[in-house]
């Protein structure tokens, strides 16, 4: 079975970080059995946050919501036919832009999709991109480059590289030893880039697609090392965070948490909390790691430290898939309440639903 199709029983298209500020849930739900949209929010999937702002968007809307992170009001709805946003998986938000990946048309083969760029400050459009994009579905900033994957370049997955201040493509990543096979998620810091693939390397030979993590160099895009099941217990890999030394992977159909050292590619241990039902998105918050489950209707706190849980939220939560921090708050999108929910991340407690 293709990699995609597994995730894609959850509500198809839920999947879309970067060490600036994004979601990734590279495999978005979508055909939520969803409340009466609002006119904020329409099955929202991704969040980002950056400075004074939350942004969502939304895959059943074709929009993105901006809301002031001090207040949960919303500031705008970014919804024109001239900014291109179709089927929108994940964001990346940085002090002065928001990237938006829009899938294109949901349940499509290979040849669409395309980013679209808006400016953080008053949500205008600066540019729709379409070339060279084959089905998005995550994306990272770091310094002047933009990291997108694509699912479906001739079936086995790439990635592109964008220049962040112009908008041109600079390269396209797609080689038989890159092993991007349905990649869902990238994060990039420094010198190097790492992307999930939910299918890949399968060493085991028993016709199962386990999933891998490809690490790059930045600036050659050239392979580091691919990290496959020899080293890590990945199945369906589904997101990833850079927190201190490590790299947080979500594996979907494990229902757990590999942390590898970022340095070497090695296990430093594998988490396996009861709380931990097919977690989706992840995001750093202080000394924490904050992971969005989808199946338990919860966020599950872990110690960057020791990978032990601090605790599980399920207060005002549905089908939580992107989530994202914000001074010092937790933000968690609920597809079919078409609502966010904020948390204090100090204790867990529940801040507001913004409908």
């Amino acid at each position: 079975m293709h990699p995609l199709a597994r995730i894609r029983s959850i509500p198809a298209l839920l999947l879309g970080l970067s060490v600036i500020a994004t979601t990734q849930i590279g495999l978005a739900p979508t055909g939520f059995a969803a409340a009466k949209s609002s006119s904020s929010f329409n099955e929202p999937v991704a969040i980002a946050a950056s400075g004074s702002y939350v942004w969502v968007a939304n895959v059943g809307g074709n929009s993105v919501t901006e809301l002031d992170a001090a207040t949960g009001k919303v500031v705008r709805v970014i919804n024109a036919t001239a900014d291109g946003i179709k089927t929108p998986v994940a964001l990346a938000a940085t002090s002065t832009n928001v990237w938006v990946a829009n899938d294109g048309v949901r349940g499509s083969q290979s040849g669409t999709g395309s980013l679209t760029e808006l400016n953080a400050r008053n949500g205008s459009l600066v540019r729709v991109k379409t070339d060279q994009l084959d089905n998005p579905s995550a994306i990272a900033v770091s310094g002047d480059a933009v990291w997108i994957t694509n699912q479906q370049t001739s079936v086995k997955g790439s990635v592109t590289v964008v220049n962040a201040a112009t908008g041109a493509v600079t390269r396209v990543i797609h080689s038989a030893s890159d092993d991007f096979v349905g990649p869902v998620s990238v994060v990039s810091r420094g010198d190097d880039v790492w992307v999930a693939s939910s299918g890949g390397n399968n060493p085991d030979g028993n016709g199962k697609d386990q999933g891998s993590v490809t690490e790059l160099n930045s600036a050659t895009g050239s392979v580091v090392r691919i990290v496959d099941t020899r080293t890590a217990q990945f199945d369906t890999p589904t997101a990833m965070v850079l927190s201190g030394p490590d790299l947080w992977i979500a594996n979907l159909d494990f229902s757990s948490i590999v942390e590898l050292n970022a340095s070497t590619g090695a296990l430093v241990r594998f988490i396996k909390a009861g709380s931990l039902d097919q977690p989706l998105s992840m995001t750093v918050c202080g000394a924490d790691v904050w992971v969005a489950d989808y199946f338990s209707n919860s966020v599950t706190e872990l110690l960057r430290s020791t990978g032990k849980v601090v605790r599980v939220v399920s207060s005002s939560l549905k089908q939580p898939g992107g989530i994202a921090c914000s001074g010092g708050h937790v933000w968690v999108t609920n597809g079919p309440k078409n609502s966010v929910t904020e948390l204090r991340a100090s204790n867990g407690s529940l801040v507001r639903v913004i409908k």
